[in-house]
């Protein structure tokens, strides 16, 4: 059909949460029933009660698999002598989300020491943040870099 707007592709976060939703017990309806039967999963968790079965672990005793999901890092902002500070601010508050006080101090701790800190995030949102910065400041021809570093 022409025109359609085709919805976005799943994010890899997004991606992840429905592949484990097939695996997960508690987000399947019971044997016997279909998901249209089984309604809202507030509606069905009401009428079933509590669907763990007798031989799955409690929560407390699953293992956390150890993975980079978990850690934090650091999002680094870099002083370069072509960017204007105001460019820096803008991106501070725009994608980072600082305030305009923070963000003119985190500014002017990198034009000072060549570099500051920004924000910590899980690994996949700093990587996210950090590219959106790059593009943004590539559009521009702005040669401003933030880097991520293990917390």
């Amino acid at each position: 059909m022409r025109g359609a707007i085709q919805p976005p592709p799943l994010s890899v976060h997004e991606a992840k949460i429905r592949s484990f939703s097939r695996f997960c017990a508690s987000c399947t309806p019971p044997s016997g029933e279909s998901e249209s039967a089984a309604g809202s999963p507030s509606e069905s968790l009401s009428n079933t009660g509590d669907r763990r079965t007798d031989d799955s672990p409690l929560p407390d005793q699953l293992e956390a698999p150890v993975s980079q999901l978990g850690r934090r890092f650091r999002v680094i902002v870099h002083n370069d002598e072509v960017t204007p500070m105001d460019f820096v601010v803008r991106i501070l508050t725009g994608v980072h989300r600082l305030g305009v006080e923070h963000a003119i101090e985190v500014m002017l701790e990198a034009h000072h020491a060549d570099s500051a800190w920004v924000s910590s995030f899980g690994l996949e949102e700093a990587e996210f943040r950090v590219q959106q910065s790059h593009h943004l400041a590539r559009n521009y021809s702005y040669p401003l870099t933030f880097t991520i570093e293990s917390e």
